[in-house]
């Protein structure tokens, strides 16, 4: 199950990444190699991810209460 998470999130960080490289802001910049589109996706994806472990974290504290 862990890999398979894994895996659906890996594929998001380079379809976001290509996606997001079309977009009017990074439109005008050269993209040198795959490494840039990865950091991008990166970069978006992270605060869904921060609010994603956050949820995980709050119900766990409210299912033991």
């Amino acid at each position: 199950m862990t890999r398979l998470a894994a895996a659906i999130a890996g594929s998001g960080v380079f379809l976001t990444a290509f996606a997001a490289s079309a977009c009017p802001a990074c439109a005008g910049r050269d993209v040198g190699s795959v490494t840039y589109l990865v950091l991008l996706g990166a970069m978006i994806l992270l605060p869904f991810a921060v609010a994603w472990v956050a949820f995980v974290v709050l119900r766990k504290r409210q299912a033991v209460r």
